[in-house]
C-alpha cells in the first residue's frame, strides 16, 4: 500500500506537469515579433501558479515594457527556471519567487530569485559549474534543463552575468533583442 500510494503522488505530479507542458506546445517558431513583456511573462506564471497552489510569483516590471522577442525564448527560460525552483523546494509548504524585469542598454535585464533552499553546497564555490550540460544534485536529475536556459540566453544575444544560493537561489542575467520602446 506504501508505494502504492507513493506512485500514485508522484504519478499526479508527473500528469501536471506533463499538461503544463503541452498546453505550451504550440510553437510560435521562435520568430521576434513585439511583444508585451509584462504579458508574456503574466501568462507564463499564472499557469505555473495555477499548477503549483504552493508557489508565489510576483513580477517586478512595468506593464508598458515593449520589446521585440520571440515569445517562446521567455517560454523556454522561465520554464525552466521556474521548474528547477519546484523541483528544488518540493519539500516545502510555500515558494515564493520574484522576476524583476527592467530594459538597459537595449537589452532586457532579468533578475529571477527564489527564496528556497538556495544551491547545493557542491556549487557554493562555482556556482556558474550547474550551467554546464548533465550537472545535477537531484537523484535522477539529467542535468538539462540550466543548460537550456543557458544556451537560449546566449543564442539571444545575451547573458548571464551572476549566480547566487545563498537565502534561495537567483541569477541575473539579459537577453538580446529590439528594444521598441
Amino acid at each position: 500500500p506504501y508505494l502504492l500510494e507513493q506512485n500514485n503522488k508522484v504519478s499526479k505530479k508527473l500528469v501536471v506537469f506533463m499538461d503544463t507542458m503541452l498546453s505550451e506546445i504550440e510553437k510560435k517558431q521562435f520568430e521576434p515579433k513585439s511583444q508585451n513583456v509584462y504579458d508574456v511573462l503574466e501568462r507564463i506564471t499564472s499557469t505555473w501558479m495555477r499548477d503549483y497552489s504552493w508557489i508565489d510569483i510576483k513580477l517586478i516590471i512595468e506593464t508598458s515594457t515593449e520589446y521585440l522577442i520571440s515569445e517562446d525564448i521567455l517560454q523556454v527560460i522561465f520554464d525552466n527556471l521556474i521548474l528547477n525552483s519546484v523541483q528544488q523546494n518540493d519539500s516545502r509548504s510555500k515558494l515564493d519567487i520574484e522576476i524583476n524585469v527592467k530594459i538597459s542598454t537595449g537589452l532586457l535585464m532579468f533578475d529571477y530569485r527564489d527564496y528556497g533552499k538556495g544551491l547545493d553546497k557542491k556549487y557554493k564555490d562555482d556556482p556558474m559549474k550547474i550551467l554546464e550540460v548533465h550537472e545535477s544534485t537531484r537523484k535522477n536529475g539529467h542535468g538539462l534543463g540550466m543548460w537550456i536556459i543557458n544556451n537560449t540566453i546566449t543564442v539571444s544575444g545575451g547573458e548571464i552575468y551572476e549566480i547566487e544560493g545563498d537565502g534561495g537561489f537567483r541569477m541575473s542575467f539579459s537577453i538580446g533583442g529590439n528594444y521598441n520602446g
